[in-house]
This record gives C-alpha cells, structure tokens and sequence, in this order.
C-alpha cells in the first residue's frame, strides 16, 4: 500500500472523528478531545454580563457591578468557578464581599461564600439545536455561609427535575462560553433573564 492510500485512509477513519467533537460554531475546527473532556474541568468566571429585568450584573473576573437602569448600585469583589467532572458532577462556588452596610444598614463589610453541587448534561439534539450543544445543571444541595459566623444556610433536593439549561456558543480546552434566556416565575411575576458567561 503507498503512503498515499495510507494517508487517505487515515483521513477517512479519522477525519468524521476530529469534525464530531466540533459542536458549537466557535468551537475549535480539529480537537482531539470530545466536548465531554473538554468540559470536564475546573472553570474560573472571567466575564458575565446578565439582565434580570431592569437590573444589569456585569463581571469581569474581579468584581460584580449592580446597577438599575442608569444607576451604579455597588462594585462588589468576587469570585466564581465551576468545577465539572466526567462522572456528571458539577460544583459552583462563588465568594462575595459586600461593603459595609449593603446587606444590612448595621453591618459591616461582609463575605458571603455559596456553595451549589449537583448533576450535569449535555442536552439538545432537537429541532435546531445540536447534540451536546446545551448543558443542563440539576443542583442537588446549595449552601450560604458569612465568614465570621458559624450558622450555614442549607438548602437540598432529592430527585430534582427543575434545572437550569444553557447553550454552549464555544468549548475549546481553555476557553467557554455559555449564553441563556429564561422566564422565571416570581410572587412579584414573570422575571426575563438573559445572559453571557464566559469562562478560562
């Protein structure tokens, strides 16, 4: 066999490999790795930009900025990862300190550390939306605590078929980006939500 049958060959059986993992349209155009490895990291914040109504929340992997309308609200410090792993576990931590009496009139500077675990997905494959170009998170337990206090804020979920869906614009092995569009029911009504996440 020549080299160029051999070549031809490989390219055959390899190349529809290599195009496979390719799933989103800013994801790497050759990868050797499935979007499942890819994903299976730990995964710092280092942009977000989400809308809740009047309310704008924009990150840039230092601090949070709030404001409503035209008015700045608050610069809080922060910090935001998400760890996910190939077994389909996920954890979010997120740490905030907000400025003296933010939170509370009496209070001073306070940090505010979350914690949520639960199960991830890749979910899509319907209408025009691809395989695996959609992630679902389903959280199974969330936890608050205030440095400097002993009581932690508990909340769990057994069997929880309510979870968060967002679509994957890009996954490379460094890089990823996430963009999503919600409807959440409130006492206060229908609350839009939309947003960007970017992630390294």
């Amino acid at each position: 066999m020549t080299k160029t049958s051999t070549y031809f060959l490989l390219a055959l059986f390899i190349g529809p490999i290599l195009f496979s993992c390719k799933k989103g349209e800013n994801d790497p155009v050759f990868s050797l790795q499935t979007r499942k490895a890819r994903i299976a990291s730990e995964w710092k914040v280092s942009f977000s930009e989400i809308k809740k109504g009047d309310t704008l929340i924009v990150f840039d992997g230092e601090k949070e900025t709030i404001s409503f309308g035209d008015v700045e609200l608050a610069a809080i410090p922060s910090t935001q990862s998400y760890t996910f792993d190939k077994n389909g576990k996920y954890t979010i931590e997120i740490s905030k300190t907000y400025p003296a009496g933010y939170l509370d009139s009496a209070a001073g500077t306070q940090t505010i550390n979350t914690l949520e675990t639960g199960i991830w997905s890749f979910t899509g494959g319907n209408g025009d939306v691809k395989s695996k170009e959609q992630v679902l998170l389903l959280s199974d337990r969330w936890e608050r605590r205030v440095e400097g206090f002993a009581e932690v804020e508990v909340k769990t979920w057994d069997g929880q078929n309510q979870g968060r869906v967002y679509n994957i614009d890009m996954l490379k092995s460094k890089e990823m980006r996430w963009i999503y569009d919600i409807n959440s029911n409130t006492p206060l009504g229908v609350v839009e939500e939309s947003g960007t996440i970017e992630f390294q």
